[in-house]
C-alpha cells in the first residue's frame, strides 16, 4: 500500500470512528475546505460571549487567525464532524446559566470524538493532527472553577480532552455545513422548535 492508499484508507477509518462513537455524520474534506473568516471571530466579542477572556481556547487566546490560515494550508485533508441534536429542551426548558444539559451534553460528545480521533490519527502515524470542537470547553470541564490555562504559568487541568472551538479559531464553521450538504438552521432568542426543529454541533479534525 502506497502512502496515498494508506491515508485514504485512514481517512475512511475516522469516518467510521465518528459514526462508531455515534456522531450525527462525518466526511472527509479538503484544507482548502476550511473557510477563515475574521468576521466569525468578531462575533466572539460583539455582542461578547461570556467566555471570551475566560478560558484559554477562546479568544483573546486563542492562535491569530493568520497564524491558523497559514497551519491550514500545510494540512491536505480534514474529518468534519457533525452532530445533530432536537431543539426542544434547548430552546424551551434553558438550565441553570443559560446553557441547556442537552446542549452541554451534545457539545461534549463532540470534544470527546475530535480527541479520540485526533489520538487515532496521531498514533497511526499522522503526529500533527489537531482538533477543533464545538463552543468553549470551559462550561464543559471547569464550570464551577477558573481556567487555569489563563493564569500566569498555568496549564489546562484537561489537555487531552479540551480543544479550542471552530468558531473561536475563526472557521466558519456554518458555511462549510452548508457547504457539505447539511441542512443548518441558525437559532436565536426568538426560535422555537416548530421553526428549528433540529439543532447542530460541529468539530473538525486535520490530517497530514
Amino acid at each position: 500500500m502506497d502512502q496515498n492508499e494508506k491515508l485514504n484508507a485512514s481517512l475512511n477509518a475516522y469516518v467510521r470512528l465518528a459514526l462508531d462513537l455515534g456522531i450525527s455524520d462525518a466526511k472527509v474534506i479538503r484544507a482548502s475546505d476550511v473557510l477563515i473568516d475574521e468576521r466569525v471571530r468578531l462575533k466572539c466579542s460583539y455582542p461578547r460571549c461570556a467566555n471570551f477572556g475566560a478560558c484559554g481556547n477562546c479568544p483573546p487566546f486563542a492562535p491569530p487567525l493568520d497564524f491558523i490560515r497559514g497551519c491550514m494550508e500545510r494540512f491536505r485533508y480534514g474529518i468534519f464532524l457533525m452532530q445533530r441534536f432536537d431543539s426542544e429542551d434547548y430552546l424551551k426548558k434553558p438550565a441553570a446559566d443559560g446553557v441547556p444539559i442537552k446542549a452541554l451534553s451534545t457539545q461534549k460528545l463532540m470534544h470527546e470524538a475530535v480527541c479520540r480521533i485526533e489520538s487515532a490519527a496521531f498514533r497511526d502515524g499522522y503526529e500533527l493532527a489537531l482538533g477543533f470542537a464545538n463552543g468553549s470547553c470551559k462550561k464543559l470541564y471547569c464550570s464551577e472553577v477558573e481556567c487555569s490555562a489563563i493564569k500566569p504559568g498555568g496549564k489546562c487541568r484537561f489537555p487531552l480532552k479540551s480543544r479550542g472551538s471552530m468558531e473561536g479559531c475563526g472557521m466558519w464553521a456554518m458555511r462549510m455545513a452548508r457547504n457539505v450538504g447539511w441542512d443548518i438552521i441558525p437559532a436565536g432568542s426568538t426560535s422555537t422548535p416548530e421553526k428549528v426543529p433540529h439543532l447542530m454541533a460541529l468539530g473538525l479534525v486535520m490530517i497530514d
